[in-house]
């Protein structure tokens, strides 16, 4: 059984650690989706998200303060912000296709912690862990493809409303 994978009764649940501000994240899930697609015990699996802060000292960011994820990213992993355009756009092409829409550029470094607080009341709520998938992937979408601040309460709140 792959790791992070556990058989539940004649079901199996697999448990994916994320961010939602991780690119490689959204990917992932999707792929996860595709592969599901093709499964013929599909019904009979359930996907619980876990947390992994890329960033946990990510400081919650001023409404008005205006992001440059690019040179954040180049600043991280070397290379500068021209080295950060690079891997937005080669992230950005990958994304593409798996059938997603990243707007990257739109992107701002995040405290993700209530996002991810947000996220097991989710999975608290709903044992199926239905209501925490629609969750998980608003919040992912709001953040690469919106640019939405994922640390902002009143985004949180709308995301998780329309969530169910």
């Amino acid at each position: 059984m792959p790791s992070g994978a556990q058989a539940v009764g004649s079901d199996m649940m697999i448990e994916v650690w994320s961010d939602v501000v991780c690119p490689w994240c959204l990917v992932g899930k999707r792929r996860l989706e595709a592969a599901l697609a093709q499964f013929e015990h599909a019904d009979g699996v359930t996907i619980r998200w876990r947390s992994f802060q890329l960033d946990p000292a990510a400081k919650v960011s001023d409404p008005d303060m205006a992001g440059d994820h690019a040179g954040h990213l180049g600043e991280k992993y070397g290379g500068g912000r021209e080295a950060g355009l690079a891997m937005i756009e080669q992230m950005t092409q990958v994304a593409a296709q798996d059938g997603l829409e990243f707007r990257l550029d739109r992107a701002t470094g995040r405290n993700t912690g209530d996002a991810h607080r947000l996220l097991h009341a989710a999975a608290a709520a709903d044992d199926g862990y239905a209501l925490q998938g629609r969750l998980k992937e608003a919040l992912l979408q709001a953040y690469m493809r919106d640019g939405e601040r994922i640390d902002d309460r009143s985004v949180l709140t709308r995301l998780a409303v329309d969530a169910g």
